[in-house]
């Protein structure tokens, strides 16, 4: 074995684990040099010729080891080990730095000001910062203080800003300026410039800070941000106008040079387009205006060339078809009106286009006049790409029995079945951020019936069973999710990663079954905290799921989220965790937070993007947490409003996760005193559950019969008795042993 390298002073775990990726795939390729350095670095591998390495079975743990060897430690564990020593060395903060950290990270920006009156030089450190990505940095402290494009920007952000850079606060890093900017932080955006940032200097390859700014819209004003960095000087196109909607600044530069209108302006890095394709190339369509018809009627004004094409040959109706296959519904909605003002104006609707908007009428009498276009490419596809790729069936059909070519790829190396399957996968994912779970759960069997017996990439089934068993997990289908996070155990087993992905999603259904020894067992592999928490609550063990709880926190403040940031996703999971276990556990403590959370998901947040719908599966989560806080604590107003908000999702269970919506509408409903709809909405839930989701069906019972003993009909209390026996025998079948309790409570009442 040859001398170990050194760690750098400041080592990267990532960095360490896609070494190790690395070198995995690169010995599953068969390069030498990774078989000479495995043999380098494993003592079992050294007399193995290149030939016997390659038929050895190496997984990823075994590349990790050979990482780890290489430099100096006896196994994985080890050199993590020896990361977060030297990472813990390299940070030893002082008391009065970490003190200035937490108040900029809490927004106190009265003691910041405190702090550094007394420790200016403070300013001037770098914090380490971990990224969205688990990418761990060292940033200035005024990085540190960018509101994120979740979070609302605040004076305080301001004022702790201000305070930095008058303390001396390196302001040269171009990712400040950039990341406000692109953010959508106005404030700090005219702070940064106001002393002395440049708009020119950007942290992209080969994108202006106003382009890149143009592009996204978080906050709903980007334009103002690209208008206050273009008065600061900056350099723009007319194309970024257009994108940040500035319309009378449109207007002016035309009037000085009408040329404009047709002259190619950049698109990211390696694309160039006319200015009336720009809006069409935003990363979010601006939902709450009408800004892309807007922009593309006045230039068609003045004089743009409505059939021009972009450097890969695209026309913009091609582009605006295109987005009728978006994911997201808000980007889909935007292109039709886009397209029938392109329509209206006279586009030309070649084939491409005819195939792109589903008009199989127009193709065929076009194939008619040349059959040979059914072989034609546009930017890499063929007509088939395009038509599998929009879902169009019937065009499809007409252009495989027209001979095109199914094993045909495009520059990306993808197949017309390749496209259909990702446009089933978007599909399944529009369905399922849409909260239409039945049609997700349809998307998810016509994906794996179109690529049976198909070799398909790994990752993408991955991908697909965890959405396929979410899905059929949301209509009640437990035994198709069963089936598919078997499957999906097995594609993943030769991949760490995957392997830990596969057991969360396979502890779902563990946990909905109530098997309580397999939930456990996949979880201790996959570290899912929430679910876990949960658990340890449904059989009464209340320090191990106050312990989870706490462990779940510590993970998301890990990640880098901290109370002034914390992700919609994150506040949701909490609120949805706290109120379950206050219900499960018979105490209010969890509340208090999980409410706060919840409202702060409905009411409190900035709108992520424009890609979000009126009802998200955060906020569902929100409004389950706020109904069962209501039924807890009686609180008729609360309920009324989660009951009426909650009815049109009835029949499924949210993102595959308990309990099914009409449980939490008999609770809402038995709180508002309207007993005969909480009676029903409760007999929906047991029809769901069926024999199959026995720990939702043991409560379902309960609360049922609660319901029933208080309406008294002429027969309620002998199915209540017969509700009551079957949820003790299924109580103490799962040892629920809260559940045994509020049980006996219910039958101490009848008496």
């Amino acid at each position: 074995m040859s001398a170990p390298n050194s760690l750098p002073s400041d080592p990267n775990l990532r960095q360490l684990k896609n070494q190790a990726k690395d070198l995995l795939k690169a010995y599953r390729v068969g390069d030498p040099e990774a078989a000479n350095r495995l043999r380098q670095a494993l003592p079992e591998l050294a007399d193995l010729s290149d030939a016997g390495l390659f038929q050895t079975k190496l997984a990823l743990k075994d590349a990790r080891r050979a990482v780890a060897h290489q430099y100096g430690c006896d196994d994985w564990a080890a050199l993590k080990q020896q990361v977060k020593e030297m990472t813990q060395s390299a940070d030893a903060p002082s008391p009065e730095f970490r003190a200035l950290l937490e108040a900029i990270d809490t927004i106190n920006a009265d003691m910041v000001a405190h702090i550094l009156q007394g420790y200016p030089h403070l300013a001037t450190q770098q914090a380490r910062w971990t990224m969205k990505a688990h990418r761990t940095d060292l940033r200035s402290l005024l990085f540190r203080n960018n509101p994120d494009v979740y979070a609302h920007e605040t004076d305080a952000h301001l004022r702790i800003a201000q305070l930095l850079i008058d303390h001396g606060a390196d302001m040269r890093d171009p990712a400040l300026l950039a990341g406000n900017a692109r953010g959508g932080n106005l404030g700090m955006v005219k702070l940064l410039l106001a002393n002395g940032a440049d708009p020119n200097r950007t942290p992209y390859r080969n994108e202006t800070i106003v382009a890149s700014t143009a592009r996204h819209d978080h906050k709903l004003n980007n334009g103002q941000i690209v208008a206050a960095l273009i008065n600061a000087g900056a350099e723009y196109t007319l194309g970024d106008l257009v994108q940040a909607g500035l319309e009378e600044r449109i207007i002016e530069d035309l009037d000085r040079d009408p040329a404009l209108v047709n002259q190619p302006v950049p698109y990211k890095t390696d694309i160039r387009c006319p200015p009336l394709h720009a809006g069409l190339h935003t990363d979010f369509f601006h939902h709450q205006d009408d800004r892309e018809v807007r922009m593309m009627a006045l230039l068609l004004d003045r004089g743009a060339q409505i059939d021009a094409v972009d450097s890969l040959g695209n026309t913009a109706l091609h582009r605006a078809v295109e987005h009728t296959g978006s994911h997201a519904e808000s980007i889909r909605a935007a292109s039709r009106p886009v397209i029938q003002l392109l329509l209206e104006r006279g586009a030309q609707i070649d084939f491409f286009a005819a195939v792109g908007l589903g008009e199989v009428d127009r193709v065929a009498a076009l194939l008619r006049q040349r059959p040979d276009r059914v072989h034609q490419q546009l930017d890499g596809k063929t007509p088939l790409h395009l038509a599998r790729q929009l879902g169009h069936k019937p065009v499809a059909d007409l252009l495989v029995a027209s001979g095109a070519d199914e094993r045909a790829k495009t520059s990306a190396d993808k197949t017309p079945l390749d496209a259909q399957a990702d446009y089933l996968e978007q599909t399944i994912k529009r369905h399922l951020n849409g909260l239409d779970m039945r049609q997700a759960a349809q998307a998810t069997d016509e994906y794996w019936a179109v690529t049976a017996g198909l070799p398909r990439p790994v990752d993408e089934r991955i991908r697909l069973g965890a959405l396929s068993v979410r899905a059929k997990l949301a209509v009640g289908d437990l035994s198709s999710a069963r089936q598919h996070a078997e499957s999906l155990r097995k594609s993943a087993q030769d991949n760490t990663e995957y392997l830990t992905a596969a057991n969360g999603v396979q502890s779902e259904v563990f946990y909905s079954q109530g098997d309580w020894a397999a939930t456990r067992t996949c979880l201790d592999l996959c570290n899912y905290r929430a679910l876990y928490a949960l658990m340890e609550a449904q059989i009464g063990r209340v320090g191990q799921a106050e312990h989870q709880l706490a462990a779940f926190k510590e993970d998301i403040r890990q990640e880098g989220d901290t109370p002034a940031i914390l992700h919609p996703t994150r506040q949701a999971q909490l609120a949805f965790i706290g109120a379950w276990l206050g219900r499960i556990l018979g105490y209010e403590a969890p509340w208090a937070q999980a409410k706060r959370l919840a409202q702060q998901v409905l009411y409190g947040n900035t709108p992520l993007s424009p890609l979000t719908t009126s009802e998200s599966n955060e906020s569902i989560q929100a409004r389950i947490a706020l109904g069962v806080i209501a039924a807890g604590q009686r609180d008729t107003a609360s309920a009324l409003e989660q009951y009426r908000q909650l009815r049109p999702y009835q029949g499924v269970m949210i993102s595959g996760q308990p309990p099914v919506i009409d449980r939490v509408l008999g609770l809402l409903a038995h709180t508002l005193g309207r007993l005969d709809e909480a009676v029903a909405h409760f007999d929906k839930a047991l029809v769901f559950y069926g024999d199959a989701f026995q720990p939702e069906r043991a409560y379902a019972c309960c609360e049922q019969a609660g319901v029933l003993l208080q309406r008294a009909h002429s027969d309620d209390r002998n199915r209540a008795d017969t509700l009551l026996k079957e949820s003790q025998k299924l109580a103490v079948k799962l040892d629920m042993e809260p559940l045994r309790k509020r049980i006996q409570g219910l039958q101490q009442t009848e008496k």
